[in-house]
């Protein structure tokens, strides 16, 4: 499956733009970037999720593993819920939210599935209670 849009956030001067138009040169694979910004504060922004996840709107996958930096293993699913989600808004970490958060960017049209739709397997939907 092709992506329908890439978004980066540009943090600093170049924000990471002049690397990734260099890899895509150096893999021959060319898309568009999008850069998104705006003036709502991060936890607003990530706020926005609430209303997407209390009426069922947003399904996880049961896990995701990915390994870090440090070579260790990390399953981002349970990163995400237990280090962002059930302790928002005063988590260590908020970045995956903020990331998730981009979904609803005023210019980011988006058709969200009819109940009718057979919804993926393995997955895990996420109660809101941790972010009230």
């Amino acid at each position: 499956m092709e992506a329908k849009q890439v978004r980066y956030e540009k943090c600093g001067l170049d924000g990471g733009h002049r690397h990734m138009k260099s890899k895509m040169e150096q893999d021959t694979y060319r898309f568009d970037i999008t850069e998104v910004a705006g003036r709502t504060n991060k936890q607003d922004r990530i706020g926005r999720l609430i209303p997407i996840f209390e009426q069922g709107k947003f399904y996880l996958p049961q896990t995701l593993h990915k390994t870090n930096y440090e070579k260790v293993v990390v399953d981002l699913v349970q990163a995400f819920v237990e280090e962002e989600y059930i302790p928002f808004p005063v988590g260590l970490h908020d970045d995956m939210g903020d990331a998730l958060a981009r979904i609803q960017e005023p210019d980011l049209p988006l058709v969200w599935p009819q109940e009718e739709i057979i919804k993926p397997r393995k997955e895990v939907k996420v109660i809101h209670q941790g972010w009230r």
